[in-house]
């Protein structure tokens, strides 16, 4: 089944970007998907039995499959994204809906882009062109980014690299018990393909916590 996981990406992306873009995570998992009825409601609903990981043994004949993987800008790169692949007993593709993590889908390249071809110096330089006013490499935060058109397709998004810099935070309480500091970043956006600058938009991060419980957004869209 790996294989045909792996043919998924170099059919997207071709031989030579699996090869120096993509890495395999052995936190891959597999299941028993089935429909189960309950009491209270009228209609049988797909549910997954956990039957074991890449690194365990299975306790049963599963049915479908995630595997997932790490995908770089550079190949010497530390950071990375995920990138989920869900396939069923047959090998079939399986779009997901789950893409909080796993980064599910594909994008639909040109043939003769098919290699990234931006760095992050040519990203500072294009972006102190645009309004970048740090320029300190070090200062900014830079990362591969998937954008997601949540369609259960197979082409389901595309990479950006985005460039944040992060302009103001603004701190908040709720009650007594919560508190929580709103980022607000102005992030230059790049298509790793092309090398070209695409935006500059605003964008927000929010982490929120309190005495038993707390959240971070990660970038999001700011109207404010």
């Amino acid at each position: 089944m790996k294989l045909v996981a792996d043919s998924l990406i170099i059919v997207a992306y071709g031989k030579k970007f699996m090869n120096e873009h993509v890495i395999f995570n052995f936190n891959c998992y597999a299941y028993n998907k089935h429909k189960t009825k309950y009491d209270a409601i009228e209609d049988s609903m797909w549910t997954e039995d956990y039957l074991g990981s890449w690194t365990e043994p299975m306790k049963s004949k599963p049915n479908s499959f995630l595997f997932r993987y790490e995908v770089r800008l550079n190949p010497k790169d530390e950071k990375s994204i995920e990138l989920g692949i869900c396939l069923d007993e047959k090998g079939n593709y399986i779009p997901s809906s789950d893409d909080t993590w796993n980064n599910y889908g594909f994008e639909l390249v040109k043939p003769e882009n098919k290699e990234f071809v931006l760095n992050k110096y040519m990203a500072m330089t294009l972006a102190q062109k645009n309004g970048l006013k740090e320029m300190d490499a070090n200062k900014i935060d830079e990362f591969l980014f998937w954008e997601n058109f949540k369609k259960q397709e197979f082409y389901n998004g595309r990479f950006r690299y985005y460039i944040a810099e992060l302009i103001d935070q603004i701190s908040y309480k709720k009650g007594e018990e919560r508190q929580g500091i709103i980022y607000k970043y102005q992030v230059f956006v790049f298509n790793p393909w092309t090398g070209e600058f695409i935006e500059k938009k605003k964008m927000k991060a929010i982490r929120e916590w309190g005495k038993v419980s707390g959240h971070s957004t990660g970038l999001i869209p700011d109207s404010d």
